[in-house]
C-alpha cells in the first residue's frame, strides 16, 4: 500500500475482523463473548467490582488475587440486597 493511499477492501475487512475479535475476547460475558472470562484471566483483570480497598489500589497489587466478577454477578448481588427505604418519600399527602 502506498503512503496516503486509501486502504483496500481487504485491509478494511481485516481491520474490522481484528477489532471484533478483540472486543469479543475482552468484553463482559453478558454480551456473548469472553466465555467464562477467559480473556480477563489472560490479562489478570478481576472484572467489575463496586469498589476497591486502599490496599487493592496500591501499585503492585496483583488483581489476579481477586475473584473475577461479571455484570451478571453484580446484578445478582444487587437483586439480593435488601431495599433501601432511607431515601424513598413517604406516602403522606
Amino acid at each position: 500500500m502506498e503512503p496516503g493511499a486509501p486502504p483496500s477492501v481487504l485491509e478494511r475487512l481485516l481491520a474490522v475482523i481484528r477489532e471484533h475479535a478483540i472486543e469479543g475476547l475482552f468484553c463482559d460475558p453478558i454480551y456473548g463473548g469472553n466465555r467464562d472470562a477467559v480473556g480477563w484471566r489472560l490479562v489478570g483483570f478481576p472484572g467489575v467490582h463496586w469498589g476497591y480497598t486502599a490496599e487493592q489500589m496500591k501499585e503492585g497489587f496483583d488483581g489476579r488475587s481477586l475473584p473475577i466478577r461479571t455484570l451478571s454477578d453484580l446484578r445478582r448481588g444487587l437483586a439480593e440486597t435488601p431495599a433501601n427505604t432511607m431515601f424513598t418519600q413517604s406516602d403522606q399527602t
